[in-house]
């Protein structure tokens, strides 16, 4: 059970079987037995994206912090994950077979899924196939750099996170693209903030940790 992991694993990286090999992962323990469990998917691997991070790494201390397992990982190609990039696809089943995982371990438990930039698209598209209790997105690019249909919007609780100064995935963009969500999502504005959060890292702590003591049983 993943309850049963040992404390030294909360930062060592290590891995999961998938169908198309092996994918690498972070643990990020609470203190006691978990409340939930979230996983977080990190930026675009082309433009250097990995799950180490630090908007990524953030999101998954906060859920630790919160009382709930973090579970980051690389996708397809990245570090010691199998595989080849697919623009968002084949990524896509990275994230469910994480999902899996700790559903399977964890299934009586509430569940999230959150991610950075591309990890925050990813997770969307994974929402529409197995549905967690909640999607926690930061700055998630809906209609730019990934050839892809923009995801369907959750039906479950969704906060999104979005700097005011984001130059990489413009917030207004996003706002457009949702203008018509139903249900909206709940935007979390950061004023002054760019894509990578520079000086802004305890918004997104503080963020997570509401969000997800709004979702504990």
């Amino acid at each position: 059970m993943l309850t049963e992991i040992p404390r030294s694993l909360a930062t060592a990286p290590q891995r999961l079987s998938a169908e198309h090999g092996v994918i690498e992962v972070a643990w990020s323990l609470p203190s006691s037995a978990p409340r939930g469990w979230m996983v977080v998917g990190h930026p675009h691997p082309l433009f250097g994206g990995a799950m180490n991070n630090k908007v990524t790494y953030m999101l998954a201390a906060a859920a630790a912090e919160a009382g709930w397992l973090a579970l980051r990982f690389n996708f397809r190609g990245v570090g010691g994950s199998a595989g080849q990039h697919d623009g968002g696809r084949a990524e896509t089943a990275d994230y469910l077979a994480v999902a899996s995982a700790l559903r399977t371990h964890l299934p009586n438990l509430p569940s999230v899924y959150s991610g950075f930039s591309f990890g925050g698209f990813v997770a969307l598209r994974a929402a529409e196939q197995a549905p967690p209790d909640g999607v926690l997105t930061v700055a998630p690019p809906l209609t730019k750099y990934v050839d892809l249909p923009m995801p369907a919007v959750p039906t479950m609780p969704w906060w999104t996170i979005h700097g005011t100064d984001d130059d990489v995935v413009a917030m207004a963009d996003n706002e457009a693209a949702l203008a018509d969500a139903d249900p909206p999502p709940r935007w979390v504005r950061v004023e002054g903030a760019g894509h990578f959060f520079h000086g802004q890292l305890a918004i997104i702590k503080s963020t997570t940790v509401e969000f997800l003591e709004g979702l504990a049983i």
